[in-house]
């Protein structure tokens, strides 16, 4: 049985699982209720992350044509803008009240993770509709 994954399965363990992996680690450090427990939940998720990061990489896959290429460096594009712009509105929005203190250990992983559930939508959509 030799499967070949093809690349929507593809890209759902490398950005889809590993976004919501990443929004979940973020969730665990925002909730702190027990330093050791969330540290060994946090582990555990970024061992699982790495697993499916390593999945694709040995099983057969479709080979990625000019079409997928173009779509997963329009779905990376889209997905910075996105995160860039919601950036810019939090900056705009901090300076003009005055100032707010952030935490990057409690938005970094949900930066992360929601950049790579959003490249992971962005590709299934324009893998769907074309160009």
């Amino acid at each position: 049985m030799n499967k070949v994954m093809n690349l929507k399965t593809k890209d759902f363990f490398q950005n889809g699982c590993c976004g919501i992996l990443w929004i979940l680690v973020g969730i665990a450090e925002l909730l702190k209720f027990n330093a050791s427990a969330i540290s060994t939940a946090v582990s555990a998720i970024l061992i699982l992350d790495t697993v499916f990061m390593i999945i694709p990489q040995f099983f057969k896959a479709e080979i990625e044509d000019e079409m997928a290429e173009y779509n997963k460096k329009r779905a990376a594009s889209n997905a910075f803008i996105i995160i860039y712009t919601c950036i810019l509105f939090a900056t705009v929005f901090c300076v003009g009240s005055g100032g707010l203190i952030v935490d990057l250990e409690l938005i970094l992983p949900f930066l992360v993770g929601t950049m790579s559930l959003l490249r992971f939508g962005f590709f299934l959509f324009y893998e769907k509709v074309g160009d």
